[in-house]
């Protein structure tokens, strides 16, 4: 999925639609839609430019991830591991279950959302 806003590409992100299931115990094995990549263009990053171009674009494309799970019959339900700098947004932001560093991917953080939270995030983010 590509994120375009006045004719330049603002985000990216890539879902895997198949083979991945749950881990938090609530929903265990049950199907997710997972994140496999999710990026903002430089340009729109706080860390790196004083003022973003455009701000919410994580927010967009995780409500983005939700969305497609729920046309999937999942409930909204995503999972993901993330990059360090962006540990932070997935927890406070998104409000996905932390369950800690997946020593079979890099050693990442793994991060989930549960229906539940999804409901959450959506009402929250105003969708």
């Amino acid at each position: 999925m590509a994120l375009i806003c006045e004719g330049q590409l603002q985000g990216l992100m890539m879902l895997a639609m198949a083979g991945h299931t749950c881990r938090i115990a609530e929903q265990a094995r049950k199907d997710l839609v997972y994140v496999d990549y999710l990026e903002s263009a430089p340009w729109n990053l706080k860390s790196i430019v004083a003022q973003p171009r455009f701000g919410g674009v994580g927010t967009m494309m995780i409500r983005a991830a939700i969305q497609v799970s729920r046309e999937q019959d999942l409930q909204g339900r995503i999972g993901l591991h993330s990059l360090p700098a962006a540990e932070r947004f997935y927890k406070d932001v998104c409000v996905m279950t932390d369950l800690g560093h997946d020593g079979t991917y890099q050693g990442l953080k793994y991060f989930e959302m549960t229906a539940a939270q999804a409901d959450t995030f959506s009402i929250s983010t105003g969708t």
